[in-house]
């Protein structure tokens, strides 16, 4: 990861430390310090009017690059998505290549079932590839140029979800993403009701003391 930081660095004609050789915490917090003025941000209320990604309509095939800000491998990624924006733009490649941050805009990641990031996908014709392979610039590169998103899974892409929906998709969500931390306390409660009974049940079972018998 340090040899592709200082590969990215060298392609911005900037040096990123003298002296000693630089540890990969400071080479990340340099790359996350490039930012991406190239690639089009996308937001719940643009995504679909911009992209017409549900028809394919109108506005040509679009690579977008699903994001958090908190995730390390997403900072470290994002300058190599600008690089990429701008070699589409320069060599005039009819492929839009946008980002979209999943905390600020939810509703696209659940309607596009986004769970994890960082994730890639290759809108076309109505339909999205799911892009699985190791981000490089030549791996990249032959997804805008050589049809190389064929070979990754093809899903249509969902309507736009209503109200109802959003909720349903945001309650499904919530219960996979806290799956485990559900599961858990479902347990500890379950656990806490047995205790309980058990400590019922001996105490009803206990021989009772201290009382005269009678005759």
């Amino acid at each position: 990861m340090l040899l592709e930081a200082l590969l990215l660095v060298s392609a911005l004609g900037q040096t990123l430390l003298s002296g000693p050789k630089p540890s990969l915490q400071e080479a990340m917090r340099f790359m996350a310090s490039i930012k991406d003025d190239v690639s089009i941000e996308l937001r719940d209320e643009t995504f679909e009017h911009e992209t017409q990604a549900a028809t394919g309509a109108t506005t040509g095939d679009w690579f977008v690059f699903f994001y958090n800000p908190g995730c390390q491998k997403c900072a470290f990624f994002a300058p190599e998505w600008k690089f990429l924006a701008e070699r589409v733009r320069d060599q005039q490649i009819q492929v839009n290549i946008a980002k979209v941050d999943v905390i600020a805009n939810p509703k696209i990641a659940r309607r596009l079932r986004i769970f994890a990031t960082p994730t890639y996908l290759y809108f076309k014709a109505g339909s999205y590839y799911n892009f699985t392979g190791h981000p490089t610039a030549i791996s990249l590169d032959g997804m805008v140029k050589n049809q190389d998103y064929l070979q990754y899974p093809k899903t249509p892409v969902p309507a736009e979800i209503t109200y109802l929906m959003d909720w349903y998709l945001f309650l499904r969500w919530w219960v996979i993403e806290l799956k485990a931390e559900i599961i858990g306390l479902v347990g500890l409660a379950l656990f806490g009701l047995f205790l309980r009974k058990r400590i019922r049940d001996t105490e009803e079972k206990k021989p009772e003391t201290g009382k005269p018998k009678r005759d």
